[in-house]
């Protein structure tokens, strides 16, 4: 596992690109390299602890892994009828990378310590977010956490990376209260705070404050629950009788319509930023190949699609639309079996036991975090960034767990869930 976290952490770090947008026919530089590099050693560490495994893990995880396996086959497929070749197989085979991970992290979870692997997560989360911040003032021409920086450096990756980090460090602290989060916490959150305000992405601050106060909210307990209710109910009465018009709540929300506007118009919010045009154009260009799709990671049928006045290979800026357009129904179906069933199933089956009910709980809330994130961006099925690497490690966990879980009956509880205060 320690490999694992090594390699995770690398691809983690290594996700950045210097060049504007992907194209297809730019020739191969020294960045593109250094991540070819990672990716590999990355899948053929994997591999190999994947062939070494114990004969009666691979038994009980692989009807786990076997639907989330064929969709990775069948995205490697796909590059024979793909327009952008190339653009398919490297977009695969790093989906394969991940998905290798995801695999052998699964047959060695019974083995894993949670504490450490939140703890590695968090910690190049944190890093990213502080290097993120560095970059903004050292490099400006990188436009970093700015809607015209590139890969990494985008707005909208910053903000997800922030918005990640933030979530697994206040899920840690309060969720298990190891030793390392209470030196950790008090660094990471004005951090990410500091890039989730800077990159001003509507979407990762309004789940990123859901998410947080979730956990904080399951943290009271049940007596502090209802406290809070009561005095919530007792200032919105008492404020009532003090305002009725309402005239500070219009004040405040203006101020905060016209930093989460981020200068648009009420016509391109209602819009949402463009993305009406961008999903119309990508429903289209499903309807031109409904069964199979383009090819994984490719949008249209000749791979360059023009909108918002360019023209090139766009991402769905949707999860679901993302894949059903690249990769056809064929491909979806066997994208919800494998991602979306899958972990669920998992993580249902981990709340029976006491002890992994936190770890169930904590994926549910990054499986919500997916989805909403996922209605106006691709997620983890578009270009690698951290929260990909997040979500695959974290799958291999959560489902290598479900399957090694015996009976209910005969069941016990899995050791990789250290008590809390913990010293990991």
């Amino acid at each position: 596992m320690t490999v694992l976290l090594f390699w995770a952490a690398l691809a983690a770090f290594f996700t950045f690109t210097l060049g504007k947008g992907i194209d297809p026919n730019r020739s191969v530089d020294w960045v593109a390299l250094v991540k070819l590099a990672i990716r590999a050693g990355a899948g053929l560490c994997a591999g190999w602890l994947i062939v070494t495994a114990p004969k009666a893990r691979l038994k009980a995880t692989w009807p786990w892994l076997l639907p989330g396996a064929l969709f990775v086959a069948y995205a490697v497929a796909s590059t024979t009828w793909s327009p952008l070749r190339r653009m398919s197989l490297f977009q695969a085979g790093t989906l394969g990378s991940l998905y290798l991970t995801a695999v052998a992290v699964a047959l060695y979870a019974p083995q894993a310590n949670f504490s450490r692997v939140l703890r590695t997560f968090a910690v190049v989360l944190l890093l990213i977010s502080a290097g993120l911040l560095a970059a903004r003032v050292v490099a400006p021409d990188l436009a970093v956490m700015k809607r015209e920086g590139v890969s990494l450096f985008h707005a909208t990756n910053t903000a997800a990376t922030a918005s990640l980090g933030m979530i697994l460090t206040v899920a840690a602290r309060l969720g298990w209260g190891w030793l390392w989060t209470k030196r950790l916490w008090p660094v990471a959150v004005p951090l990410h705070a500091a890039v989730l305000a800077i990159s001003s992405n509507r979407m990762a601050l309004v789940l990123t404050l859901l998410a947080v106060a979730a956990v904080v909210f399951v943290r009271l307990g049940l007596r502090w629950q209802l406290t809070a209710a009561v005095v919530a109910a007792a200032l919105g009465t008492s404020y009532l009788a003090v305002d009725p018009s309402l005239d500070a709540v219009d004040s405040v929300a203006e101020s905060v319509g016209d930093f989460m506007s981020r200068g648009q118009t009420r016509g391109q919010l209602k819009k949402l930023s463009g993305r009406e045009e961008m999903w119309t154009k990508m429903w289209a260009s499903y309807q031109e190949a409904p069964a199979l799709g383009h090819g994984y990671f490719v949008t249209s049928k000749t791979g360059v699609m023009h909108v918002w006045y360019k023209k090139g290979n766009f991402t769905a800026h949707n999860l679901l639309l993302q894949v059903l357009v690249t990769c056809g129904a064929v491909g979806m179906t066997l994208w919800l079996a494998g991602f979306a069933a899958v972990p669920a199933l998992a993580a249902f089956r981990l709340l029976r036991e006491p002890r992994l009910r936190g770890v169930a709980a904590l994926a549910g809330l990054l499986g919500l975090w997916v989805f909403g994130w996922g209605l106006t961006n691709e997620s983890f099925m578009g270009p690698l960034q951290p929260e990909s690497v997040l979500y695959f490690f974290l799958y291999g966990l959560v489902v290598g767990s479900a399957a090694g879980l015996r009976k209910r009956e005969h069941a016990s509880p899995a050791r990789f869930v250290e008590p809390i205060g913990a010293a990991a």
